[in-house]
């Protein structure tokens, strides 16, 4: 089997996801040959189909494909896929060239429909995953080391949940991590730490291993930051940061979303929240009940290496592929 991967070709944050796909697909044995959408891709499109001769195309994302680029893919009779990594968020990109595949894969069960109604016959469910050659357990350096964590830009609903929690955050060795939180915290005694960047998955990955507890905040799919869903399309599936927590083997406290019980059993394997206030509850509970924290996480990594890991996405994906073209 030989894939020509067209990459996200966009740097942050989708060029890790680009990475994990790349080698999930290694992984399985799959022989794989990886195209940027650059300035380059429409004079060495054919030579590269031509020397590669591929058994399938699967594109990433789609952002920077043009009209100039999808008449170049219509042409070829070689099985095309397409997988939306950023849905909802950015569907209304989606949306506008979708038709051109043969399937759909899209990480959130919520636009399944949406592309139905587009006219798009193969449209699957295929959420994120972890890449566990990456986010493994390991020990960090006393600087990553918290007693509540939370990772991630600063949407609106993730700075509306942490001012309100703010009172009890102060109790306990809080780190915020991402751009944004130095807008949300008053330098004052006690108040949480911030680190307000962008941090690498290394880093990330630092932080998660570091964490007593991880709180995983879901965006709103209503989200005022790229503006791109004004289908107002629900988001039903975890984020990648779920998988790649729990690939960690560190415990998180996560935002509930209806696909959740679907990958994980609740709450042996997860503890989600389906309001702010459970967490006034919930966040003292785990940290002084390490042992239940410690149970239910090595659940969670278990769970993850059996069934989450992007070699389990992309056998799926290229399972219904070969069905799909015979």
């Amino acid at each position: 089997m030989r894939v020509l991967y067209i990459a996200s070709s966009i740097k942050r944050p989708f060029s890790f996801l680009d990475r994990a796909i790349v080698h999930g697909m290694k992984e399985l044995n799959i022989g794989v040959k990886t195209m940027l959408v650059n300035n380059d891709f429409s004079r060495t499109w054919i030579s590269t189909i031509n020397r590669w001769k591929p058994d399938m195309i699967l594109v990433m994302l789609g952002w920077k494909l043009k009209a100039k680029h999808l008449r170049l893919l219509d042409k070829v009779s070689i099985p095309k896929a397409i997988w939306y990594t950023d849905d909802p968020y950015a569907i209304d990109r989606a949306v506008k060239t979708c038709r051109h595949f043969d399937a759909v894969f899209t990480i959130d069960s919520a636009a399944i429909p949406v592309y139905k109604e587009r006219g798009c016959k193969h449209v699957y469910h295929l959420p994120l995953a972890a890449p566990h050659s990456f986010f493994t357990p390991r020990s960090v350096a006393a600087k990553y080391h918290s007693q509540v964590l939370l990772l991630g830009m600063s949407f609106d609903n993730r700075k509306d949940e942490i001012r309100r929690l703010m009172p009890l955050l102060r109790k306990y060795k809080t780190l915020l991590v991402g751009p944004g939180w130095d807008k949300v915290v008053r330098r004052r005694k006690g108040s949480p730490k911030v680190v307000n960047e962008w941090v690498s998955p290394l880093e990330a990955m630092r932080y998660y291993n570091g964490a007593d507890i991880v709180l995983n905040i879901h965006r709103s799919s209503d989200d005022s930051f790229l503006k791109l869903n004004t289908l107002k399309v629900a988001a039903y599936t975890p984020n990648n940061r779920i998988f790649e927590v729990a690939s960690c083997s560190s415990f998180q406290l996560t935002s509930y979303r209806p696909d959740l019980p679907k990958l994980y059993e609740l709450p042996d394997e997860m503890v989600a929240y389906k309001e702010w206030e459970q967490l006034h509850d919930l966040i003292p509970y785990y940290i002084e009940h390490e042992n239940e924290r410690l149970q239910i996480k090595q659940k969670a990594y278990q769970r993850t290496l059996a069934d989450h890991l992007y070699a389990h996405r992309l056998r799926n994906l290229l399972q219904r592929m070969k069905k799909i073209s015979g």
